[in-house]
């Protein structure tokens, strides 16, 4: 409670109470919980005051001095602080929603869960300010000073901090989320846990800090200074990194998924457990990524959506054994699915090889916008153990295998329905003739003949063709040719063509 004698003291206007404070500055006066709303306090001092749990809405603070002053739980909502001095007082769990402090003095004071929302801070200095989990959303933060300032749980959403400033000062898990801090210098700063969520960090400098588990999804970071920074785990998810540099920084664990990387530089980062899929754009650097941990020998690559499939191969020792099973499940099925009729064998198919522990593979889609039918059905035929292809009535099927029977030693399965047509397109001959792959073409005249024989005349054959394949590629040897080698079959050559009446060539060793 209020001392009534520092009270009356007070109640006789701001003059009389600071000729009184001169006169005893020992003393600490004490106006707890006592209502000063609306007062006209301009110049009153304040110092080393106990002011907890104080009524201060709407007045007038400006100039005002409460150096040491202990403000617990007070409420300074809508009151006018300008210029006031706060250094060192204690101010926690205090409410100053839309006040004004402009050029306010708050070094070194304690903000512990304070509420600043909406206030205008306009060049206030907080130098050394204990600003843990207190709440600035929307607050005007122009010229603010922020050196040496712990912002640890901070709350600074939708604010402009691009002309603040942040020398030594702690980020731990401060929320900064849609805020503008372009141009901002946090270089060598402890930000781990912050979320930067849509925030603008346009040509904003964090090179050496520590971002470990920071989030930036969604945040512009268009020229932004990222280099040497510690990143593990961190969300960069649909971010902007047009023209960023992030040279020999530590990303492990980092995702990256849909960012915009055109023009940035991630030479020498260390990329282990990088998730970086459907990347837009073209970075301007990216070698010598390194893709192992500290434990094991170092490997690079100069690519970040290939450096998290070369690990995956390097690490799992189950790696091979899970491609290997992986496309001796696959079946792919190719034909025509107009009319209606070859459809239904097609999915007749499908439905088929499932109980027989397949996964059929269906092109019956669209072809993705940055590839055409041929480079799909290479994609898909690359990835299966073996090829059936309905060439009844065919389209775009004689196509589809001249593009991939040349390119894969995989079984090829080509079916047809006499009762619909009665020969298989003419170039299938050739097809056949030339790689031994492609097996004669089965002939049935109903869907229930090819079903129930497809064991037999389609499954049983791929398999057996397909094993045969894979001895034949275990018995190729390697060719091997010397350089002595190759310089005698050049003199050979030349040799043959003197006997022809042609000069040979001059050999020099």
């Amino acid at each position: 409670m209020a001392n009534n004698k520092h009270v009356d003291i007070l109640l006789q206007g701001v003059k009389a109470w600071n000729s009184w404070r001169k006169k005893y500055p020992k003393i600490k006066p004490d106006l707890s919980t006592f209502s000063l709303r609306g007062a006209d306090l301009r110049s009153v001092n304040f110092s080393k005051t106990f002011l907890e749990n104080s009524d201060m809405r709407d007045a007038d603070f400006t100039g005002a001095n409460f150096q040491d002053a202990y403000l617990y739980n007070t409420d300074g909502r809508n009151a006018k602080f300008d210029r006031a001095n706060f250094t060192n007082a204690i101010l926690q769990r205090a409410l100053f929603q839309k006040a004004k402090l402009l050029g306010a003095k708050l070094d070194r004071v304690v903000l512990y869960e304070s509420s600043f929302e909406k206030a205008d801070l306009t060049g206030a200095s907080l130098r050394g300010a204990d600003l843990k989990d207190a709440k600035f959303d929307e607050a005007i933060m122009k010229n603010v000073n922020l050196n040496n300032a712990n912002l640890d749980g901070t709350f600074l959403t939708q604010c402009d901090l691009s002309t603040c400033t942040f020398k030594h000062a702690s980020l731990v898990n401060m929320k900064m989320v849609n805020s503008n801090l372009t141009g901002v210098n946090l270089a060598g700063l402890t930000l781990a846990g912050a979320s930067f969520w849509r925030a603008n960090l346009t040509n904003a400098n964090l090179s050496d800090t520590d971002c470990q588990m920071v989030e930036f999804a969604e945040a512009q970071l268009v020229n932004a200074n990222l280099s040497r920074s510690y990143c593990p785990t961190a969300e960069f998810r649909e971010a902007n990194l047009t023209n960023a540099d992030l040279r020999d920084s530590d990303l492990a664990n980092t995702s990256f998924l849909r960012s915009i990387v055109e023009g940035a530089n991630f030479k020498g980062c260390y990329v282990y457990g990088m998730s970086a899929w459907d990347l837009v754009g073209t970075p301007k650097s990216q070698k010598d990524l390194i893709v192992t941990p500290p434990t094991e020998p170092i490997i690079t690559v100069d690519d970040l959506e290939v450096a998290q499939f070369v690990y995956l191969v390097y690490n799992n020792k189950k790696i091979r054994n899970f491609m290997n099973a992986f496309t001796e499940k696959n079946v792919l099925i190719l034909g025509r699915f107009t009319p209606p009729e070859r459809k239904e064998v097609l999915d007749g198919l499908r439905e088929k090889l499932r109980t027989f522990d397949f996964v059929p593979i269906v092109f019956d889609f669209d072809a993705p916008d940055d590839k055409d039918y041929t480079e799909t059905v290479q994609t898909l035929a690359g990835m299966s153990m073996f090829v059936i292809v309905d060439v009844t009535n065919p389209k775009s099927t004689p196509l589809e295998m001249e593009a991939t029977v040349k390119q894969f030693k995989i079984p090829y399965l080509p079916i047809i329905d006499t009762s619909a047509d009665q020969r298989p397109f003419a170039m299938m001959v050739d097809l056949q003739k030339s790689f031994h792959w492609v097996l004669p073409t089965f002939a049935y005249r109903t869907k229930d003949e090819l079903f129930n024989n497809l064991k037999l005349v389609v499954i049983d054959r791929a398999i057996e063709k397909h094993n045969q394949l894979r001895d034949q590629k275990a018995k190729e040897g390697i060719t091997m040719l010397t350089i002595d080698d190759f310089l005698r079959r050049n003199r050979n050559k030349g040799k043959r063509k003197t006997k022809a009446g042609v000069s040979a060539p001059k050999v020099t060793h």
